[in-house]
């Protein structure tokens, strides 16, 4: 639960209250969710009134806290930082809690510059800190969950683009904002590729959109890159078809799933016919 509220309007559930531990995690402003003055989670004065609301709601059962700093979180040592605040927490609390979920937010390399998440660093460093923390403070050790999300999927996605025209150094494709905000919302990265080689010069990949933000990636691609080659851009299997939207009143793309050289559509592309489909004025 993120409010206090939330508690009055849920019946006979199982219940995960979500915590601020104050991070200020090592990622980009608008993806970080653990520091103070968010709109995410409770503070320790709001989670004592959730616990209050709780001992009076015998069909609410109390199962652990959560917590969730950010995403493209690089450092494990902000992991542990937050593991060590949660423990501390609940010792303050002066109660037992079943299950601690830290969360997610694991970084993932979307280009070549960018270095892997230390997972297994993660996974020793994070269970040594809560085991230490626990005996410190007299504790139970409570079972811990880790959400991994993009790190599962984000390199399960690659987007294809046709390029339609070409200014140099612009490279305009049938895409954009409406199906990959985040360069847009908070500068994300990407390493786009031409699917054909050649001597290169650096580009500006854009999208369709009326929008002078609209910037995929600046990338280095053949210098007679022409209407109708395709770009490639991997690792989009995280936030990016999830996100697709009907922006300038642009149909959102198909997804395609592919095994063994056999492709399968999983997800049709829109048509304009869908888009008509729901004016009723």
């Amino acid at each position: 639960m993120d409010s206090v509220d939330e508690l009055d309007r849920i019946t006979d559930a199982k219940v995960l209250l979500r915590v601020l531990p104050g991070i200020a995690a090592d990622t980009h402003p608008a993806l970080a969710t653990g520091d103070t003055g968010q709109k995410f989670g409770l503070g320790e004065g709001e989670l004592r009134r959730a616990l209050d609301v709780l001992g009076g709601r015998p069909d609410l059962e109390l199962v652990g806290l959560h917590c969730h700093i950010g995403s493209q979180i690089r450092h494990v040592a902000t992991y542990e930082q937050a593991a060590r605040r949660m423990v501390g927490l609940i010792a303050r609390l002066g109660r037992p809690v079943r299950e601690l979920d830290l969360g997610g937010g694991f970084g993932v390399a979307y280009t070549s510059a960018e270095a892997e998440f230390d997972l297994v660093g993660y996974a020793e460093r994070v269970k040594r800190a809560v085991r230490y923390e626990c005996g410190v403070h007299r504790v139970p050790e409570p079972q811990l969950v880790v959400e991994p999300g993009r790190a599962i999927v984000a390199k399960a996605g690659v987007t294809l683009y046709r390029v339609t025209s070409v200014k140099h150094p612009f490279v305009a494709v049938d895409g954009g904002m409406s199906d990959n905000a985040r360069p847009a919302l908070y500068g994300a990265r990407y390493q786009p590729r031409l699917l054909r080689t050649g001597p290169t010069a650096r580009m500006v990949l854009v999208g369709r959109h009326c929008e002078a933000g609209d910037v995929i990636a600046e990338v280095d691609l053949p210098r007679d890159v022409h209407p109708g080659d395709v770009v490639a851009v991997p690792v989009t299997g995280a936030y990016h078809h999830s996100r697709a939207s009907n922006y300038n009143q642009v149909c959102r793309p198909a997804l395609v799933g592919v095994r063994d050289g056999t492709t399968r559509v999983l997800v049709r592309a829109e048509t304009e016919e869908d888009l008509l489909r729901r004016d009723v004025g």
